[in-house]
């Protein structure tokens, strides 16, 4: 029979075995002689006495009532061994004088003081000396790839011991264990003791021991989830910030040139001969009058400075920066945006009407006295564009060009069909646009366009001009040159420049069909033999 004390420890009373209450006795007093010398040693010593009551607590969950002498073992193995610290006479034993020469090699070991799950990233960064985050998304990623980064983790788990006794955690840290290293311990246990006391006092008792590891380890691992997610998505904000600064930037560039380009010109290859002229005369060609073109520059002016102001705000929001007012740029870009994109799409689309009715002039000229049954059809020098424009029918404003006060097009397309009759004519269609169809007759009644009879040989001009007041409103010239069944004609070079979709029998591209001799029979154009 064992005799037994009641103490009070940390504010817990507990029953004792004599021969385990001697040995807490010594055990509290070797730490209080070892920390003698702190000026916050009482401090320390109740919060040391607040992690003996809590690790004596967790001992007496297992079903016993009475503190014997196993559970100070045990106390003493998880707080540290009594013979590191100093004697009553403030000498190092022998023991600890031998000891503290040791220095212990780095072991690996679950960190209980830096995990998240089981301690195994805090403990392999505290064996490598690198930041266990590292090692934690290395296994998330692996987890979220390829799926097999929680297979080592859980064999790392199941064999890697935890760092539980003082020397122990020394040796993880690689330290020596010697009495400044554990008085530096005891510290940093003592700033974690209150919190967990905390938890602990404030806990439910006889709670299952292994449904709490269960619920605390879910716990973990939702925490460390939404920790990684809000590491990702801080990451992924600071990226956004960043790309939304420099489209801004970007947008900065392509507005001051679309300012030169409005105030100044460019030689811009998307209008051709015509990118050599200011933008206000080639505003005024295609649009209503200068200064609808005018206002639409500014209207995106406005909509590119409030949208680059926009993207400004939202880059360096990202970046953490504080802005003042952002609740009324938050409302107003939004509503500036819209403004400008209703006001710019109306304007473009009143412009766009002046090209909605299509109106065409047709003239029909017969030709007489050829003098044989074949006819050449030759193509006048293009003194206006390049001959390479082949496919020109394509072409609209690159073939076009300014020459004084008129407006000069290279779009004149000819093409061949069979007459009717025994007659030979040319049918001129002049083709325009317009915001009405009388408007747009009108237009293409006034486009000027030539071609030649010189007995058996037709020449073609490649172009044709109109008043520059009329603007631009897609004109163009469609020949058709009408020959009897049995009759030919001759595709002299260069006509390709004008020639376009002439069908015959052999299927012949256009370009192929130059310098060739094709007879109308009563299915088509044929190569005469």
């Amino acid at each position: 029979m064992n005799k037994t004390i009641n103490i009070n420890l940390a504010g817990f009373s507990f029953t004792i075995e004599e021969k385990a209450y001697d040995a807490l006795h010594l055990y509290l007093q070797a730490i209080k002689s070892f920390l003698s010398s702190e000026e916050d040693m009482e401090e320390i010593v109740s919060d040391i006495e607040s992690r003996i009551a809590e690790l004596l607590q967790e001992r007496l969950k297992e079903g016993r009532e009475v503190v014997e002498q196993a559970d100070i073992d045990h106390v003493m193995t998880v707080l540290g061994d009594p013979e590191y610290f100093k004697s009553d006479s403030d000498e190092p034993n022998e023991a600890y004088q031998e000891k503290s020469k040791r220095k212990r090699g780095t072991k690996l070991y679950r960190n209980p003081d830096d995990k998240q799950v089981g301690g195994v990233c805090g403990g392999l960064g505290a064996y490598f000396s690198i930041d266990p985050l590292i090692f934690r998304l290395a296994f998330v990623l692996s987890v979220i790839t390829i799926g097999i980064g929680l297979v080592p983790y859980l064999i790392l788990w199941a064999v890697v011991p935890e760092a539980k006794t003082t020397a122990e955690k020394l040796e993880m840290e690689g330290e020596e264990v010697n009495v400044e290293n554990l008085k530096k311990r005891f510290r940093k246990e003592s700033e974690n003791v209150k919190e967990s006391f905390k938890n602990f006092k404030n806990g439910v008792k006889g709670n299952s021991s292994s449904a709490n590891h269960l619920s605390n380890g879910l716990k973990e691992i939702v925490n460390f989830f939404a920790t990684f997610l809000r590491l990702v998505w801080s990451v992924v904000r600071k990226i956004v910030g960043v790309v939304f600064v420099i489209i801004a930037s970007l947008l900065i560039v392509g507005c001051v040139t679309m300012l030169c380009s409005t105030f100044f010109g460019f030689d811009t290859a998307i209008f051709g001969e015509l990118g050599k002229l200011p933008s206000d005369e080639i505003a005024d060609i295609f649009f209503r009058s200068k200064s609808d073109y005018n206002f639409l520059v500014f209207i995106l002016l406005f909509f590119f400075g409030t949208l680059i102001t926009g993207f400004y705000l939202a880059g360096f929001k990202a970046l953490g920066f504080k802005l003042p007012g952002k609740a009324i740029f938050g409302i107003s870009i939004p509503i500036i945006l819209t403004i400008c994109l209703f006001s710019f799409f109306s304007l473009l689309g009143a412009n766009a009407f002046s090209f909605e009715e299509k109106g065409q002039i047709t003239e029909r000229v017969i030709l007489e006295d050829l003098g044989s049954d074949t006819l050449s059809i030759h193509a006048n020098e293009d003194i206006y564009f390049s001959p390479d424009f082949l496919g020109h029918h394509n072409e609209g404003i690159k073939l076009l060009t300014l020459e004084k006060e008129d407006l000069i097009s290279g779009v004149v397309i000819v093409d061949v069909e069979e007459s009717a009759d025994s007659t030979w004519f040319v049918e001129v269609r002049k083709i325009a646009r317009g915001r009405t169809t009388k408007e747009a007759r009108k237009t293409a009644e006034a486009i000027n366009y030539n071609f030649t009879q010189n007995a058996s040989s037709l020449w073609f001009d490649p172009t044709f001009n109109w008043d520059k007041s009329l603007k631009y409103r897609r004109q163009k010239v469609y020949i058709t040159v009408h020959v009897p069944v049995g009759k030919t004609i001759y595709l002299a070079d260069g006509t390709d420049r004008i020639i376009y979709d002439i069908e015959n029998l052999q299927n012949m591209y256009d370009g192929n069909m130059i310098g060739k001799y094709w007879l109308m029979s009563e299915k088509g154009l044929t190569i005469s033999k």
